[in-house]
């Protein structure tokens, strides 16, 4: 079991790169920027907020996957 945890996390970490971060972490700025306020336009609060919060969650998590793959 353990060698098979391994070989899918050396695949993971040679699938994400520095590209495969920014993808993430603009789709993040997208969720806060674009759909966040087109929502907040069609009065849909609760959505709108939900798009922001699950960006930052993007961006966040986006950059410290990366960092943590990066030192380990």
């Amino acid at each position: 079991m353990n060698g098979s945890l391994m070989m899918i996390y050396e695949e993971f970490k040679s699938t994400y790169d520095s590209y495969m971060m920014w993808v993430v972490v603009l789709i993040g700025l997208f969720l806060i920027l674009f759909d966040g306020k087109q929502l907040k336009k069609l009065k849909l609060m609760k959505e709108a907020k939900i798009a922001n919060v699950l960006g930052y969650f993007y961006i966040i998590v986006g950059i410290g996957v990366y960092i943590v793959l990066a030192i380990f």
